[in-house]
């Protein structure tokens, strides 16, 4: 043992070597007895005592340390992470494979319904093809009328609208392709007999052996086929071909043209198209020029200056086209521009871009142009044209209250049973309605009520029967609520004196005799011309109707004074019933 200590003291790797196998013996103790092969300890060979000290020491053998083991909630936290990872990345891969499987499904509805719709389309193709057939047949070149001695059979079929809708319905459900084949041949052999089957026969042309499916696409053929049949059936059923297209020939060819001569038509107030070739020259002109309105012409054109094509058009606005050489070559130049750019103007006709037509609109757009350019440029010109342009606002003005006055009185007449007869007819026209003039024409600056002006031609009747509707009418208004400030204040004013004639279709009792009696002696071709104008339609009695009242004594006493004028004498025979101008004639 004492050997064995001072050995030890004087090696000191084997005090280090036995330490460190006892800590790595304990520390495998201490873990779960777990042993590794690099810690476990060999025997030894047994040396003398003076040999060991006397023989270098040797370097002691390296042993790796044993790894130590984790501690147990650092691998849970591992652990989680790795699994949350790769749930994370399975729950990746599976949306991106729902997402694949959804665009795809999404595509093959969109390609199922692209395909419907041309389907649809096709069959409805079909069916206007037929509907046209049946309208408007026309012979097909396919056709070929054989013989029964003839072996072969023509292999296509006059269009009709049941063939249509058996291939269309056939093209879905293949058991119908059977009932098919049986219909084809009757058909077949309706046309080798050298007869063509009529729609109305074709219907009723299938064989016993028709299935249920192809009934039912005959008898649900499309309501705008039935319709058609219903329309067609007053014509005979075996009507030779050759009449029927010549018929839909000249039907097409009426319809086409009618459509063709039918000016197009503005949608509305805000449809700013280009329709006519006016228009389409005006806006020209406007757009040649280089301008952005035609409400600032610019200044004329000097005669004899050159005017390069790339510039502008100027004319010479004191000359027309005829005068000026320079006036005529900037027409020719701008017709010519506006055929070429014809595209522009899609809207207007094509026949419309005639030489001819656009010359004669050119010289239109032209004149208008020049009046524009003196308007501008001219004080005297510009105030008559605005005196122009108040007269006839005036008139449209007048025309419109006369217009409004005649409707108030037709809805009046409509209270009044016994006005309704025919020969109150000539009563209700725009020519027997008085004028109606506002204050404020006359010099002042607000209107507060109307002046009316009635016709001397008017007889008392007449004039009686328009004060009963307009107090008609007076009164079913004054219920409804006024709008704006209300209809202005009538006065009756002076009687026009200018001679003015009643309106044609005018009866005899609406003529006052006492206007007869003065103008005649004026104008002796009076009553030449009052015949021409006058009808009175017979069956109406004066004596049971009183509501007009009598005739006033001034124009029977007109009466015998016209007794003993010739001319009236001669002017009797054109006039039968009684009335106040026949009695005013003769």
């Amino acid at each position: 043992m004492p050997s064995s200590t001072l050995s030890d003291a004087l090696n000191e790797f084997a005090a280090h070597g036995r330490s460190r196998q006892n800590e790595s013996h304990i520390g495998a103790f201490s873990q779960g007895q777990i042993f590794s092969p690099q810690a476990q300890e060999y025997p030894r060979p047994v040396h003398a005592e003076g040999e060991l000290v006397l023989s270098e020491p040797s370097p002691p053998l390296a042993q790796p340390l044993a790894p130590r083991k984790a501690s147990t909630p650092g691998v849970h936290a591992v652990q989680e992470l790795l699994r949350i990872v790769a749930a994370t990345k399975e729950a990746q891969e599976i949306e991106r494979r729902r997402r694949l499987a959804w665009e795809q499904e999404q595509e093959s509805k969109f390609i199922q319904r692209q395909a419907e719709m041309e389907r649809q389309m096709f069959e409805m193709r079909q069916q206007i093809a037929s509907l046209q057939a049946m309208v408007h047949p026309s012979p097909s070149p396919n056709i070929v009328h054989r013989t029964p001695a003839d072996t072969p059979r023509p292999t296509l079929l006059l269009e009709t609208p049941i063939h249509h809708s058996l291939l269309s319905t056939a093209h879905f459900h293949p058991s119908s392709m059977t009932s098919q084949e049986s219909f084809v041949p009757h058909q077949m052999e309706s046309h080798g007999n050298g007869s063509i089957t009529s729609p109305e026969d074709a219907r009723y042309s299938t064989t016993p052996s028709t299935s249920p499916q192809l009934r039912a696409a005959i008898n649900t053929a499309s309501p705008r086929a039935k319709s058609v049949d219903r329309r067609k059936r007053h014509t005979p059923r075996h009507t030779p071909a050759y009449a029927e297209d010549d018929s839909a020939e000249s039907s097409g060819s009426d319809s086409s043209s009618s459509s063709m001569d039918r000016p197009a038509k503005r949608a509305n107030h805000h449809d700013t198209r280009c329709l006519t070739i006016h228009h389409a020259m005006r806006l020209h002109l406007v757009r040649i020029m280089g301008l952005d309105s035609d409400r600032h012409l610019p200044d004329s054109h000097i005669e004899g200056t050159v005017l390069e094509s790339t510039d502008p058009v100027r004319f010479v606005w004191a000359k027309t086209t005829k005068q000026s050489a320079h006036n005529y070559r900037m027409k020719e130049r701008v017709i010519n521009d506006l055929k070429n750019n014809r595209k522009y103007y899609k809207h207007v006709p094509e026949k419309d871009f005639s030489k001819k037509v656009l010359d004669s609109v050119f010289d239109q757009c032209f004149t208008t142009f020049r009046q524009k350019y003196r308007t501008q440029n001219d004080e005297s010109a510009a105030l008559a044209a605005r005196k122009r342009d108040d007269m006839k606002a005036l008139k449209v003005r007048r025309l419109a209250r006369r217009k409004a006055k005649l409707s108030a009185r037709a809805e009046a007449r409509m209270l009044h049973a016994d006005l309704e007869h025919i020969i109150f007819d000539g009563a209700f026209q725009l020519e027997c309605m008085s004028s109606e003039e506002s204050e404020f024409e006359d010099g002042q600056t607000q209107p507060t009520r109307f002046r009316t002006r009635g016709f001397a031609w008017r007889s008392t009747r007449l004039q009686r029967l328009y004060e009963i509707l307009d107090e008609e009418d007076r009164e079913t208004s004054a219920t409804k609520p006024k709008r704006g400030l209300g209809r202005k204040n009538r006065i009756a004013g002076q009687v026009k004196s200018e001679l003015i004639l009643p309106p044609a279709g005018s009866s005899s009792w609406m003529i006052s005799k006492h206007w007869i009696s003065v103008t005649l002696p004026k104008h002796r071709d009076l009553l030449d011309v009052i015949k021409k104008l006058v009808v009175d339609p017979p069956g109406f009695d004066w004596d049971r109707f009183r509501e007009l009242g009598e005739e006033s004594d001034t124009e029977h006493q007109a009466s015998p004074q016209n007794m003993d004028n010739p001319v009236a004498h001669t002017s009797s025979q054109y006039y039968t019933g009684s009335s106040s101008l026949q009695y005013a004639l003769v």
